[in-house]
């Protein structure tokens, strides 16, 4: 039974992240600011950890570059087709559903990923191979779909802050 607890438990929240970046990159999203500062301080956050394990894995300084210029070509055209429209006197966007389904499909496969990571890892440690072990921590595409991430969210989140202060300029008073 507390096996069972043990794994429902990530199983829920893998579900709940999984659906709020759906929400997140799907349809009409209202701009608040406060929310948008406080991706930007996480996600930094974690681009600063992975930087940090990339210093000491210098073969991994590659993947962070991949990565950030993927995640800089996701955030070029996410940013170009973006739409904003006001409504009731307050600013939504529209991000790109294309784009949103990709970071999302990448999402995906980062937790698929670290899923199996944690299976295989039972599964050494209950044949008594520990080893292996240090194998399964030691996967560039991980830091590469880490540093995609980051580098989107950051920077589209930088950009709404931009256009929101923009928009909230032009906007007559009424």
């Amino acid at each position: 039974m507390n096996q069972h607890i043990s794994f429902l438990l990530p199983a829920v929240l893998i579900l709940w992240g999984l659906y709020r970046r759906v929400r997140r990159n799907v349809g009409l999203q209202l701009i608040v600011k406060r929310r948008l500062y406080m991706r930007i301080i996480i996600f930094s956050l974690l681009a600063l950890l992975a930087l940090s394990y990339s210093v000491r894995q210098h073969s991994f300084i590659i993947y962070d570059v991949l990565g950030v210029v993927l995640g800089g070509i996701l955030l070029t055209v996410s940013i170009r087709t973006t739409t904003y429209e006001e409504h009731d006197n307050r600013w939504h966007y529209r991000p790109n559903t294309t784009i949103g389904m990709i970071i999302i499909a990448l999402f995906i496969y980062r937790i698929g990923y670290r899923l199996y990571f944690m299976y295989q890892m039972m599964t050494s440690m209950e044949n008594n191979n520990y080893g292996s072990l240090n194998d399964f921590s030691k996967d560039p595409l991980t830091i590469a779909v880490l540093c995609i991430l980051v580098t989107y969210y950051i920077g589209f989140n930088i950009h709404l802050i931009r256009k929101a202060n923009t928009l909230m300029v032009t906007q007559p008073n009424q």
